[in-house]
């Protein structure tokens, strides 16, 4: 029977859900077809990560949140070992230093000068196992990296955004410029067009006065 044929989902009364027989996996909903742990034995086995690897044997997709938070707890749960080997090197530490006190001879000053390298060199990989706890500080880098690498963004974005401004004030300018001289040129117009009213106005009248002198010796001849 191939693989395929064998994805057959079926109701789990016990869960209000449906599951995978063959593979043990329980579904979170009818609707919701994310695995969210193992049925065995007639008992419900969350998240972990062996039903991680039935999943991707079977083609399976896992709820996400509960994979966040197991794979959380896997952190914490490491970050704590570390912290309890650093402390039980401490404590092997101490006591190296308690037996070279005890057996501190003039006739051993060569032993101990060797013991006080070992010390050293015991604080130095306790050192460096505290220092693998300090996520603070790292967190603090990350923050401050994160922020500088912000501020430059935003500060090539500001001054990008200024040239654009510039250009445009420029432009802006110009145009303001070429409306003035436009302005200027029509107002001249203008004048000029009133001074050849004014012009015609006047030959107008001149044309009318001659009008009548011509009509008055024509009728003074004609008489």
């Amino acid at each position: 029977m191939s693989t395929d044929k064998r994805k057959v989902l079926k109701p789990l009364k016990e869960m209000e859900t449906i599951w995978h027989p063959d593979s043990t996996l329980v579904f979170k909903s009818k609707t919701e077809k994310v695995v969210t742990g193992r049925w065995i034995n007639s008992e419900f086995i969350p998240l972990d990560e062996e039903s991680i690897e039935l999943c991707a044997q079977w083609s399976f997709k896992y709820d996400q949140e509960l994979y966040d938070e197991l794979m959380a707890e896997g952190e914490e749960v490491a970050e704590g070992e570390e912290v309890a080997e650093g402390e039980e090197v401490a404590e092997d530490v101490a006591e190296n230093e308690d037996e070279v006190a005890e057996g501190e001879d003039a006739e051993n000053e060569a032993d101990e000068i060797e013991g006080d390298n070992k010390i050293t060199e015991s604080v130095v990989e306790v050192h460096n196992v505290v220092s693998t706890q300090t996520s603070s500080k790292d967190l603090d880098h990350l923050t401050s990296n994160f922020t500088s690498n912000l501020n430059n963004y935003f500060q090539t974005l500001t001054g990008d955004f200024s040239s654009k401004i510039s250009v445009l004030e420029t432009k802006l300018s110009n145009k303001s410029d070429e409306l003035t001289k436009m302005t200027e040129d029509r107002d001249k117009t203008k004048n000029e067009l009133t001074k050849m009213t004014e012009d015609r106005d006047k030959v107008k009248e001149e044309c009318e006065k001659f009008r009548a002198k011509f009509e008055g010796f024509k009728n003074f001849f004609m008489t």
